[in-house]
């Protein structure tokens, strides 16, 4: 099942009525916000107004141990992005480390954060996913990667749009998990003292909660 066309909608003058029972449920409800709102939104948009491409760029921060939520983020957008296009008018497409660090680390002289954080600028939207890695200090800042995109992402909030979550899922730690505690710790209060709320998930439940808040972030971005 699937929402209405546009035309359809704009014919009829209004939205249908709302029936919110599960996720496809969700992707209709959110056709018909946009719908009626989106448009009208988009006409009385003040000079300077943020502005949206067709492509929007997802961001993708996590130390090593959150591989399967990072392909998870993948499958999501994949699976989402026929609906968000007939929709909203864009599509989503995720930048992640993986595509810069080998190239990067071939050369010790150079900084490996730069690159990645040159792709950064260009996203409006970032997903953070924090477990139970801090990822390695990076010669450069003493921070790790993850934490160097997270800071960068909570500094430029005024164009990039953060998503937050932890793994509660995982009780056991190893020693290395262990002597990263403190740094992750660190990161974390930095996260909550810049007024962002991360929302916590088991692994089973990660993609219909990154589901549910790509499509509330969306819906905002293009209103």
């Amino acid at each position: 099942p699937g929402c209405r066309s546009i035309n359809e909608l704009r014919a009829a003058g209004r939205a249908p009525r709302r029936k919110f029972v599960g996720p496809q449920d969700t992707v209709r409800y959110h056709c018909s916000r946009w719908t009626t709102g989106t448009l009208a939104a988009a006409k009385s948009r003040p000079k300077g107004a943020r502005m949206i491409p067709r492509t929007i760029l997802v961001f993708v921060a996590s130390p090593r141990d959150a591989l399967k939520q990072r392909k998870a983020t993948d499958i999501v957008i994949h699976d989402l992005n026929t609906k968000f296009e007939r929709v909203f008018g864009v599509t989503l497409q995720t930048v992640q480390w993986e595509a810069f660090r080998p190239g990067a680390t071939e050369r010790p002289d150079i900084d490996v954060q730069q690159p990645i954080t040159r792709r950064l600028e260009k996203c409006h939207l970032f997903i953070g996913i924090l477990s139970k890695r801090y990822g390695t200090p990076l010669p450069e800042s003493g921070i790790s990667g993850t934490h160097a995109e997270f800071r960068y992402a909570l500094e430029h909030r005024d164009r990039i749009s953060v998503l937050t979550y932890y793994d509660i899922g995982q009780a056991d730690k190893t020693a290395a998990e262990i002597g990263e505690a403190e740094r992750l710790a660190r990161l974390k209060e930095e996260i909550q003292q810049a007024g962002v709320l991360a929302k916590t998930f088991r692994a089973a439940e990660f993609e219909r909660v990154l589901m549910l808040d790509l499509m509330e972030t969306l819906l905002e971005l293009t209103t």
